[in-house]
């Protein structure tokens, strides 16, 4: 089986769902995440966007994004209903509560929601230095015995100071969860932590450009894990264009798995 290699919707938000998924598919990707806005859209919608990636060929790998503690319950359940029309496996979740145990609640009525519109779709929690589930041993705990997933983001793993070994032993344990990467570079060392989340949104480098130990993570998660590419970038996207910053990241991408 072909690895999963996703193009983020946050790579390319600007130009919405429609067009993200033309863009990944020219660009080589095998599947494509999109960002769902329920209030602006309705089922016929979705099934649109699953017929137009179904059409060029690529499949929807996740949808974004619930925000625990801050999304309300009523627009979940249509985030729910949304990832599974599109035929999405993840529905891409962050955390804002400050007791670790609504978080575990909370997913694991998402897993029942999900599994209950389909038998493929999990939510997948990610965790952040400026959420309230900050590290990867923060999430493995919530998650634990709820059915979700994680999502491994590299920058977010460097910035809350992980490394690879910590990586390979949460996915070397017994009880590992289901995870996913998502992957992107930085060319700056340190950062203040109240600039965590502007980095994270607006200045992030292609992978293979700057210092992250890509080569590392890799090979710390089985073969087979799903990579997803997120490169939010105001500046880059600016210069190259979202089509030629699809296509960059595809082919750094391409020479990390080489």
């Amino acid at each position: 089986m072909a690895r999963v290699i996703s193009l983020c919707a946050g790579t390319v938000l600007p130009v919405g769902p429609a067009r993200t998924i033309n863009i990944a598919a020219a660009a080589g990707y095998t599947h494509v995440g999109l960002r769902i806005d329920p209030s602006t859209t309705d089922p016929k919608d979705w099934a649109g966007l699953r017929r137009r990636a179904d059409d060029l060929g690529v499949a929807i790998f996740d949808t974004e994004v619930v925000r625990l503690g801050l999304t309300p319950r009523d627009h979940i359940e249509q985030l729910i209903h949304a990832a599974a029309v599109l035929g999405a496996r993840w529905l891409l979740t962050v955390s804002h509560h400050d007791d670790p145990s609504v978080t575990t609640d909370d997913l694991a009525w998402m897993t029942a929601r999900c599994t209950s519109l389909s038998a493929a779709l999990r939510p997948a929690l990610e965790f952040m230095g400026f959420t309230a589930v900050r590290t990867i041993d923060d999430a493995a705990a919530v998650i634990s015995h709820t059915g979700a997933g994680i999502v491994m983001d590299a920058l977010h793993l460097f910035r809350t100071g992980a490394t690879a070994d910590d990586v390979s032993r949460v996915m070397a344990a017994p009880d590992a969860p289901s995870a996913y990467l998502q992957l992107c570079d930085t060319s700056v060392a340190d950062i203040a932590a109240e600039d965590l989340a502007d980095e994270a949104r607006h200045h992030r480098e292609i992978p293979g450009t700057g210092l992250l130990p890509l080569a590392a993570l890799l090979a710390a998660v089985p073969e087979d894990t799903a990579v997803a590419v997120e490169v939010q970038s105001d500046s880059l996207l600016d210069r190259m264009g979202p089509q030629a910053m699809a296509a960059a990241c595809r082919s750094a991408i391409g020479r990390l798995l080489s």
